[in-house]
């Protein structure tokens, strides 16, 4: 009997060997920008409170992954970073200073999980409601002093190779290499570019790299410029026919198949958007679309159990959320939201301050409307997952993800 338990325990050990060291075939990176444990607080009440439970939590799909982490997100040169280097630290495993991006603080470009697994086989999949040229999507493929040379980052696009790249369109679209925009550069380097899911249904399947956007990019470019990208003035208004996250991941998984192996990059940006516009309601709105986002992945991991990765995560939180702060009613007065919510009033018109006083009367407390210092938490499922439990540095994100 001794000698059984020997070898049981034997065994185990050799499993969990394994399971550590085994290089997951298909990899969904789930990120909601600037998306801290605030924010899928106040998501979770508000399903319940949707339930009739006003004094409880429901949790998102994510939360009862069996695997959870938390990261320290500062930059090299800060406590509170910004996307780009948050970025190069997740997916280039270095830390980068304020505003570069794929760099190491020497300025030398530093390898992404992107670009690696892409020569290892890999066909990689980068999708995001902000531009495909914005902070988080170009720290996969592209090594600039300044994340605001956004032509530039687009130029870098097809170096890369990678074969999906969706978005809210380009910031700087016009004039990216003499008189060709964005699309017609991509296009001109290989890349097909479609314009909503439909008309990227019916596409030529022979096709093997694709830029996709909202049906009205086609003629209004992204609403992000230049200098909302500095400023923080962003629109938050819900446009029909907007591709949503999960769409785009199912428009990703269509085209690349099982076949051969995937990274996909799923961001959903609006997130930290709303929290720079302290705006408790849009932050909801944005988390539970990353949730149906998670939910597609959960639907491809059900068929793929044994070679699946799903990893829900963020770069840094924003806006220092907490719910009850200093409110006497000790609940969230979701009723006050959701009645100003479906009000008809456009979403492009709220200004902070009427969206903090908003957020006041409610019961949401938002100690700020910048990037913070908290840590981020990480969900994992799947082939590997238990790599990301525990507490550990954000340049730890590509090597546990890489096997290092």
């Amino acid at each position: 009997m001794k000698r059984f338990h020997i070898l049981f325990s034997a065994a185990l050990l050799i499993a969990s060997a394994f399971s550590l060291n085994a290089q997951p075939k298909y990899i969904f990176l789930m990120f909601g920008d600037g998306m801290g444990q605030g924010a899928l607080t106040i998501t979770e009440s508000y399903k319940a409170y949707q339930n009739g439970e006003n004094c409880q939590v429901e949790h998102l799909v994510f939360r009862d992954f069996p695997y959870c982490g938390m990261m320290d997100t500062q930059a090299a040169d800060r406590f509170a970073t910004g996307s780009s280097e948050a970025g190069t630290a997740l997916f280039c495993g270095s830390k980068g200073t304020a505003g570069t991006i794929g760099v190491d603080t020497d300025f030398k470009p530093v390898r992404s999980i992107g670009e690696i697994l892409h020569e290892r086989g890999y066909k990689v999949g980068l999708m995001s409601t902000d531009p495909i040229n914005h902070a988080t999507p170009a720290a996969m493929y592209s090594h600039n002093k300044s994340r605001g040379a956004f032509r530039e980052l687009t130029r870098s696009i097809p170096a890369s190779g990678f074969e999906f790249l969706a978005g809210n369109s380009f910031i700087d679209f016009e004039n990216t290499e003499g008189e060709l925009n964005a699309d017609e550069y991509l296009q001109n380097h290989g890349y097909s570019a479609y314009y909503g899911v439909a008309e990227f249904n019916v596409r030529d399947r022979s096709v093997a790299k694709c830029i996709m956007c909202n049906e009205r990019n086609r003629t209004s470019k992204s609403l992000i410029t230049a200098e909302a990208d500095v400023t923080k003035d962003y629109t938050l208004e819900d446009y029909p026919g907007d591709v949503t996250p999960a769409q785009y991941l199912r428009c990703c998984l269509d085209m690349f198949g099982d076949e051969q192996p995937f990274l996909i990059l799923c961001e959903e940006g609006n997130v930290d958007h709303a929290a720079h516009l302290v705006f408790p309601r849009a932050v909801v709105n944005e988390v539970l679309k990353l949730e149906d986002a998670v939910k597609v992945a959960l639907e491809f991991y059900e068929s793929h159990k044994d070679e699946t990765l799903i990893v829900v995560f963020s770069d840094h939180e924003t806006g220092g959320i907490s719910p009850c702060a200093e409110y006497k009613g000790h609940t969230i007065n979701w009723q006050i939201l959701d009645e100003d919510w479906n009000s008809g009033k456009p979403r492009d018109s709220y200004q902070k301050s009427d969206c903090r006083a908003l957020a006041t009367k409610a019961g949401i407390n938002f100690a700020g409307s910048k990037h913070s210092g908290l840590p981020t938490p990480v969900f994992s499922i799947g082939v590997g997952a238990e790599k990301f439990s525990g507490i550990y540095d954000n340049t730890q994100f590509s090597k546990r993800l890489l096997g290092e």
